[in-house]
Order: structure tokens, then C-alpha cells, then sequence
């Protein structure tokens, strides 16, 4: 898939404002900051590509049109795990049509299922023709896009690091590398690696363009630069996954230490807020700084998601 560096969206419809540009208060957060917020709805983990318990709602064709988003903002973001993308392709591209619809604009990361049944690369293929399809879908496969209103949005996997002594045990426990054609750790490793020096680099070219405009006009002007980071994998080990999980052996094939890298590299200081998946833990907790939050359907049965959820930056 190619790699367009950014992607600048139109400003919205007046029929957000009210709901858009209102302040979000929760006790997690730090202070209320002075600049009014944009509102984002998100979720990951549906894993549309199994049917619901019996009875189901809907057939094994239609089943992914058969969960209802209701919008609560105008923008929404899959943080991956949402379906099958070449096995399950129409309907999967039915159910992001239906969202579009409903949506200003809808953000999509890829997961580790959506590769499953298929190679890494024909998965890409397929995501990109998606977005060539729908026009208000954006894939963030390592992009950056530039909103109206000061927020821009990084997107990435962020495959995990799977750590060396636990290489075995993980490619033994983990799907991915019996459901994904020819992936390997090492081809996962390298992905982590590429995911994280491109998000590296795109926060520091972020803080070198804020530079510049300070430079040019003065500064003051605006509120100041907010970055909204979605990956599919979990930044942090710390509270990303259920207590009796933390410190599994296998810990590595969810979740990284990176937002302390990447908070304390050239332009971290813009992060305010980073939403994952992966863990099917639904979490909201303050990082270095910055606001890691989740919220995953996971497998039916499980708990602690919210269809409604809303997050401001």
C-alpha cells in the first residue's frame, strides 16, 4: 500500500459544533485545557468475522452490517480487530460503507486479524482499494492527517516487540503465525521497528513545522498543535490488559514500552492522547503524560465496552 506522508480533511458541517467543541471532563485527565476539543468515537476489537451466540441476528453474509454504531461524534476510529480483510471483503467494505455514511469520516488501523486468511500484503491491497472505494475512509497504515482544527492524527499498527527470550513461546501461543501467510517474528519485529521510527520522525517533523510557524507569524495565533496517536497493539504494558495477564510470558505479542520513547523524542510534548486495542481490556489511564485509552468489544461475551464511547483531544 502506498505511503501518503499526510492527508488534510475539510472542516466540519456546523451540525458538530455544539458537540464537537465542548469540554471534556473526567477525573483521569490532567486539567481541562483552554483550547476547545475535538471529539472522536472509538472502538476496536468488534471481530465482526464471527457470528454473534445463537440466536444470531443475522446470517453468516450479513452479520457485519448487523452491528449498529450509533454516531455520538463526528469522527469515528477503528483501532483494529474489526473483521477479515480479503476473505470477508464485501462484507466488510458494506459494513465501512454503512459507516461512512453515518460519519464525517471514519479512521481505520489495521489489526493483526485483519491479515488473517491472507498474506500481509494482498491484506494491504485490499485495504487500500477500500479506501479508494469510500471517500470518507481514511486507513492509517503509518499517515498522518491534518484535521481543521489543530488535531492531526497518527496511525499505525504498531506491531509489538516480541521480546528475544520469549520468541518460542510466543510464536506457539499466538495465531497470527500459523493464520497469517508467511509471518514470522522476525517479519513482525521489523514491522514494530518501522511502525516507531515512522512515528518518531512524523512527531518530529510535526515540531519542526510548529517552529517554523512561530517563526513566521509571531506564534500565539490558534490553539497550539494536539496529536492523536491510533495503534492497534498496546503502547504500554501498565494497565493495557487484565490483571491476571500482566507479566505473562507472552506479554510481548500485545504490548510495548513506547510511550516513553516517543513522549520523551523530539515532538512528544504534542501527544495528548493515544487510543490501542489488541488486549480486549477496555482501559482509560494517564501515561508520561499522555491519556491511553481503549475500548474493545473483544469476543462476544466479554465486557466493558461501550458502543457510545467518546474521547476528546
Amino acid at each position: 500500500m502506498p505511503r501518503r506522508r499526510r492527508l488534510t480533511l475539510p472542516s466540519l458541517p456546523k451540525v458538530f459544533s455544539d458537540r464537537l467543541f465542548s469540554p471534556l471532563f473526567s477525573p483521569r485527565l490532567p486539567p481541562t485545557p483552554t483550547y476547545p476539543q475535538t471529539h472522536f468515537q472509538i472502538m476496536s476489537d468488534l471481530h465482526l468475522e464471527f457470528l454473534p451466540p445463537p440466536p444470531p441476528p443475522a446470517s453468516p453474509s450479513t452479520h457485519y452490517l448487523a452491528f449498529p454504531i450509533p454516531p455520538k461524534a463526528p469522527y469515528l476510529v477503528l483501532a483494529g480487530d474489526i473483521g477479515l480483510l480479503v476473505p470477508h471483503y464485501d462484507r466488510y467494505l458494506a459494513f465501512l460503507r454503512h459507516q461512512t455514511a453515518a460519519f464525517t469520516h471514519v479512521f481505520l488501523v489495521l489489526g493483526n486479524h485483519e491479515f488473517y486468511r491472507a498474506s500481509r500484503a494482498d491484506g494491504l491491497r485490499a485495504a487500500q482499494q477500500m479506501e479508494d472505494t469510500l471517500p470518507g475512509l481514511t486507513v492509517l497504515h503509518r499517515k498522518r492527517v491534518d484535521l481543521p482544527c489543530g488535531v492531526t492524527i497518527l496511525g499505525a499498527t504498531l506491531h509489538s516487540r516480541i521480546a528475544a527470550e520469549a520468541r518460542e513461546v510466543v510464536a506457539r501461543s499466538l495465531s497470527d503465525f500459523r493464520a497469517i501467510e508467511g509471518w514470522t517474528v522476525d517479519a513482525h519485529n521489523a514491522e514494530h521497528e518501522a511502525d516507531v521510527a515512522w512515528l518518531k520522525a512524523s512527531l518530529a517533523e510535526l515540531e519542526a513545522e510548529g517552529d517554523e510557524e512561530k517563526g513566521v507569524g509571531g506564534g500565539g495565533a490558534g490553539p497550539p498543535k494536539r496529536v492523536l496517536v491510533v495503534t492497534h497493539h498496546a503502547p504500554t504494558f501498565r494497565g493495557t490488559c487484565a490483571p491476571e495477564h500482566e507479566g505473562s510470558e507472552v506479554g510481548s505479542g500485545f504490548c510495548t514500552e513506547v510511550v516513553g520513547r516517543v513522549r520523551g523524542g523530539v515532538g512528544g510534548g504534542l501527544v495528548r492522547v493515544w487510543v490501542y486495542g489488541h488486549t480486549h481490556w477496555t482501559a482509560d489511564a494517564v501515561r508520561g503524560g499522555v491519556r491511553v485509552v481503549s475500548n474493545q468489544k473483544g469476543y462476544w461475551g466479554e465486557k466493558g465496552f461501550d458502543v457510545e464511547r467518546v474521547v476528546g483531544v
